[in-house]
């Protein structure tokens, strides 16, 4: 009897172990099975966004479908001249957008949604809209594609530092004068992702520091704009989060404006959104893309105030056109097909938008993006900076109109 106890118990001693092993071993596999099932089902969705390949070489989503632009005749009339215009934007020279751009990624690991440095980035933006003087808000995104990265980075990487802060928007608002009630807007995502290892280095100088430094820059010459470059219009500066999850950031704010934006803020005239605008492209073409969907008079209208400004011949670069291409018509060209990036947020909820990007996105998407090659070796800031002229003069055109 003795005996036999002493063998059921040491037979339990043996299996039991055994069995929570297998069970346990079984939970880890459906746990990894379902976090990589989730993981091929998002880069599925990614893959209708810019950038989206995970791998050199492979596809990368939709084909960008570009034409020669032609004018449609809609261009803003603006009360600034055109040599108001190019002496206003003149302020932000290479050095400036050098600055703004290398202080904005400073040291920060990573962007993630999942990363503390997604918070950091946040707060900077912040206390830099504070610092010129806008009246600051955020926005908190709560959104389960987010959440689904934070699971999926603690499935593969349990050590790995997780955020537990809330999610924002970060908004700056300039109040204008006499047309106060309608604005301009300018935004891009300040998220970034490395979308082959989520917990290794994010660090997103081209996608998107390049365009969030472009905000940030012209948030900081605005501010400081006095006597005629004072805009009439409101100006609004967006830094959008979660742009990498599926435009998780710009859908919630384009919600939240159609809703209640035109009591809250104003009337939303036009939104520029700034995706990916510091690297030249192969050859150095310095070229740029204007994307939109569809030829609507309110998109024409920008579209073609944005190629008009694209052919300024001034004296601010040392290359002609202000630094982007040659200053003619081939320095740009248009793609009334947009897909994938924080334009089409807006364009959804029928407000006007355009995408401002460098022309070779592709290639840099394909070579460097989603990854930890993302880094100052491959951006031109002294492109950025031809970039952030063209955008602040269309801006600055659209704020003061010709009544």
């Amino acid at each position: 009897m003795i005996f036999t106890l002493t063998l059921k118990y040491f037979i339990l001693a043996v299996t039991l172990p055994i069995a929570f092993s297998a069970r346990d071993g079984q939970r880890k596999l459906l746990l990894h099975s379902h976090s990589k099932e989730t993981r091929a089902s998002a880069r599925r969705q990614r893959m209708r966004y810019r950038g989206a390949s995970t791998v050199r070489g492979s596809a990368n989503g939709p084909l960008e479908e570009i034409e020669q632009w032609k004018d449609h005749g809609e261009a803003v009339a603006s009360a600034l001249s055109e040599k108001d215009l190019i002496e206003f934007s003149s302020k932000v020279d290479w050095d400036a957008y050098d600055k703004e751009l290398k202080h904005f990624i400073d040291k920060r690991f990573s962007r993630f949604v999942a990363d503390p440095g997604n918070k950091d980035a946040a707060t900077y933006i912040k206390e830099e809209f504070k610092n010129m003087g806008l009246e600051v808000s955020q926005q908190i995104v709560e959104d389960s594609r987010i959440q689904d990265q934070i699971t999926n980075l603690l499935e593969t990487e349990p050590k790995a530092p997780v955020t537990t802060a809330k999610h924002t928007n970060v908004i700056g608002m300039l109040k204008g004068t006499d047309l106060a009630n309608e604005v301009v807007l300018v935004g891009a995502h300040y998220d970034s992702v490395n979308w082959e290892n989520t917990a290794d280095t994010a660090p997103g100088v081209d996608d998107n520091g390049s365009g969030s430094a472009l905000v940030l820059a012209l948030a900081r010459t605005f501010a400081a704009a006095k006597g005629k470059f004072k805009p009439r219009r409101s100006l609004m500066f967006v830094a959008f989060n979660g742009e990498e999850e599926g435009l998780v950031g710009s859908e919630h704010f384009a919600k939240m404006y159609k809703d209640e934006g035109k009591d809250k803020y104003g009337e939303l005239k036009a939104a520029f959104i700034a995706d990916e605008v510091a690297y030249p492209g192969r050859g150095n073409k310095r070229q740029v893309i204007f994307e939109t969907k569809g030829q609507e008079s309110p998109t024409n209208a920008m579209v073609d105030t944005l190629a008009l400004m694209a052919q300024v011949k001034n004296s601010t670069d040392a290359a002609a056109g202000d630094g982007i291409g040659d200053g003619e018509k081939d320095a740009f060209v248009v793609n009334y097909n947009g897909f994938g990036s924080d334009h089409i947020s807006f364009l959804s909820e029928g407000f006007p938008a355009v995408l401002i990007i460098e022309r070779d996105d592709d290639y840099h998407a394909e070579q460097w993006g989603h990854s930890a090659r993302d880094t100052f070796e491959h951006v031109d800031t002294s492109y950025g900076a031809a970039m952030t002229r063209l955008v602040l003069r269309a801006m600055a055109a659209f704020a003061n109109p010709k009544t």
